[in-house]
């Protein structure tokens, strides 16, 4: 779906800052609770790296772990060897000639798959923004995501998708002085990709 040779054109400052707030919107961060099995004991941190006191009978019961600790999403548990392990899948020759999206697809069915590893979730969740993106976009073309706060522009990403892959992550900046008008911008999608249909979502937030 994304291409591995994707080019990214005129991601306008004054919309690509707010590009976190948007991800959060879309794909809100997973809060996850690392614990690592040593020889000597635990050491477990959240992904933000605050330690948690934790002892061995805490892993008698892996799923307890998501009732003890209620703000946590997903609780990852790792030998030393079983992270070596994933760390070389990641690394391999072939996945170099992956698209981005299959590639991250990959990474978290391999932290699931590798012996020494468990992963507990509470719920099914978009593990990345590239999961959602395929619920949008269902056929070749133009897609324009418009986010406004109160009425005015605050955010947008045009993507441009050829044969199932998206080749073009862009902004409306590549419009020079249109590029805060959504006719105009629609209109100069229209023109400049004329073989494929555009698709637009427009969102007002509050940010």
């Amino acid at each position: 779906m994304v291409d591995k040779n994707i080019s990214a054109e005129c991601l306008k400052p004054e919309l690509w800052t707010h590009l976190q707030e948007i991800l959060d919107l879309y794909c809100p961060p997973v809060k996850i609770l690392h614990i690592l099995q040593k020889a000597e004991g635990l050491r477990a941190v959240t992904q933000n790296g605050e330690k948690v006191m934790l002892d061995s009978k805490s892993l008698e019961q892996p799923k307890g772990l998501l009732e003890a600790f209620p703000a946590i999403d997903e609780v990852r548990i790792y030998t030393e060897a079983a992270m070596d392990c994933y760390d070389k899948k990641l690394q391999a020759e072939e996945v170099y000639d992956w698209d981005i999206d299959d590639y991250l697809e990959y990474q978290y069915r391999a932290l699931e798959e590798t012996d020494g590893i468990q992963v507990i979730r509470r719920s099914d969740f978009p593990r990345h923004i590239f999961q959602p993106l395929k619920k949008w976009i269902q056929e070749d073309g133009t897609y324009l995501l418009w986010v406004t706060n109160q009425g005015k522009l605050y955010f947008n990403c045009i993507l441009v998708v050829r044969e199932n892959k998206i080749k073009i992550l862009t902004t409306s900046g590549r419009y020079g002085d249109d590029w805060e008008d959504l006719e105009k911008v629609k209109k100069n999608l229209e023109k400049e990709f004329y073989d494929l249909s555009c698709h637009v979502i427009i969102k007002d937030g509050n940010f």
